[in-house]
């Protein structure tokens, strides 16, 4: 059986190392693109390279069957208005480019639970939910940009799923890791928010990424992570469940 080549687009990103030990699970040849430092895994073939530039990644693609893009930024500030352009969805236009070009047959793009909010219930966060894009601020609106290229790749023929998530917690840290960065977001626009703030575990992140490869993507589904009405009894944050539903590019 021959052994499929996994790109992770960046491991010191939220989540990285999760894909990286979820796929070397399933027996893939794990590549991870890096910057500035990388963990100590001789399993793992180190690429460093920038998702802003394609001329550095671009060499490593033609064995890659499947990639999972996380390479992606977080902000809140106006002054990073043109980089979150530029990181999210003009770099996840040319990897979409350049993936189509090497012949990657499937990408997993891990997006952001808020780019699922509509006009029509902009406090539900549902594929169900009706009416346009509700853009809480310049981030998701990027992101909401880069699924777009996303479902261009599956209209070029390539199998794509969207991981819409929340914030995602390692366990081994105390908070989320990009919980400080949207607690500022939160408290300044309050009522854009749920009044509690909701994540999924690494492992339950790793667990949905297995049923997405192990059911082979279903037929044309992508999945994401909706609100259960029953909070956790050890915590005051939501949990999250995974649900999917027809897409249409």
């Amino acid at each position: 059986m021959e052994t499929k080549t996994v790109l992770i687009t960046d491991v010191n990103a939220d989540a990285g190392m999760q894909c990286v030990q979820t796929f070397l699970s399933k027996g893939y040849h794990v590549s991870a693109m890096f910057s500035g430092n990388h963990p100590d895994d001789s399993n793992v073939e180190w690429i460093e390279a920038e998702i802003l530039d394609p001329e550095s990644y671009f060499p490593f693609l033609s064995n890659v069957h499947l990639i999972v893009h996380n390479a992606t930024m977080i902000s809140f500030k106006t002054e990073d208005h043109q980089k979150l352009k530029a990181v999210n969805t003009i770099a996840t236009r040319d990897l979409v480019n350049n993936a189509l070009l090497a012949g990657v047959k499937e990408m997993i793009f891990m997006s952001s639970a808020y780019t699922l909010i509509r006009s029509a219930e902009p406090q539900l966060i549902s594929t169900t939910a009706v009416g346009n894009p509700v853009f809480l601020n310049h981030y998701t609106q990027t992101m909401f940009q880069a699924e777009l290229e996303m479902h261009r790749a599956a209209a070029e023929g390539m199998k794509i799923c969207i991981l819409n998530c929340a914030l995602v917690k390692d366990q081994t840290e105390a908070e989320p890791s990009a919980f400080g960065r949207l607690m500022h977001t939160i408290s300044k626009y309050p009522q854009l928010f749920h009044q509690q703030l909701p994540y999924i575990s690494t492992d339950d992140l790793k667990q949905h990424i297995l049923k997405v490869v192990d059911e082979n993507y279903g037929d044309g589904n992508f999945y994401y992570f909706q609100k259960d009405q029953t909070s956790k009894a050890t915590s005051k944050t939501l949990k999250y469940k995974m649900e999917h539903k027809k897409f249409h590019c």
